[in-house]
């Protein structure tokens, strides 16, 4: 196909992604993954949305890639203020950003602990197949899990705890990722070291 793939990459950015059970933590291992998945790119687009309880458009989808790794360098926890995560409104952020996109297939990379997922995942899968969006899932972590460092402090040996004042471990859960994957067709990957 000459027109190429369009590819958006939605990545989680909800604190529990700072949780270090793959190394250096979620985030930069997801970000790593993504600098490596670009170099093999020809005339696809991609363009990149930051999730955690909210979905926001970090990069359009584009063929400068230099543009897009930019993008990707920026992106942090810090940039969506509602925690949690909703994996619903980054499907619903794609098929919003695919509206106009006539040529090529349509793909969708989640990139997530699937963890604390919020909402009924089924309407926005329903657009996305109505739109003809195929979502591969990749979930970030391990059924271990670790702890979550506060992110300003790094190295400061303080980890985020619940309510109650436990300390929080955060595990990978994939059986949503799994079943957003599914249900348009496409597949869900762990990946690992």
């Amino acid at each position: 196909n000459p027109k190429g793939v369009n590819i958006m990459i939605a990545v989680d950015v909800s604190k529990s992604m700072f949780a270090s059970d793959v190394t250096p933590n979620r985030l930069e291992f997801a970000r790593l993954e993504i600098d490596d998945f670009i170099k093999n790119l020809k005339s696809d687009r991609i363009g990149l949305i930051a999730f955690s309880g909210a979905a926001f458009l970090q990069c359009p989808l584009t063929t400068h890639y230099n543009g897009f790794i930019l993008s990707l360098r920026n992106m942090d926890t810090g940039i969506i203020e509602k925690g949690g995560t909703s994996i619903s409104s980054c499907i619903n952020e794609a098929v919003r950003n695919y509206n106009a996109v006539e040529t090529g297939d349509k793909v969708l990379v989640i990139i997530s602990d699937g963890e604390n997922n919020e909402g009924d995942v089924k309407p926005a899968l329903e657009s996305a197949k109505k739109n003809g969006i195929k979502i591969f899932c990749i979930g970030v972590g391990t059924k271990e899990g670790s702890f979550i460092p506060f992110p300003e402090e790094k190295g400061s040996g303080l980890y985020i705890k619940d309510g109650s004042g436990n300390i929080v471990r955060s595990r990978l859960d994939d059986e949503i990722l799994r079943e957003v994957a599914e249900a348009t067709g496409g597949a869900y990957v762990h990946a690992t070291q």
